[in-house]
């Protein structure tokens, strides 16, 4: 199934669809079209964009104290 339909398809509205990824742009296209949930086994380690990415997504605040 092409990644675009996930979020029209009726068959996918109450399933919770996760990615794995450790490529922030992945992550971001994937939410883009219906995925609900980033998981990246390298913990941002890989891509250096994805904590930001994530924090974006999923309109998350880092605060440095």
């Amino acid at each position: 199934m092409h990644h675009r339909a996930l979020a029209s398809d009726v068959t996918f509205r109450d399933v919770l669809i996760a990615v794995d990824t450790f490529y922030a742009e992945v992550a971001h296209s994937t939410v883009a079209v219906g995925a609900h949930l980033v998981n990246d086994v390298s913990g941002g380690e890989f891509d250096p964009d994805m904590h930001a990415e994530v924090c974006l997504l999923y309109r998350i605040r880092i605060r440095n104290n």
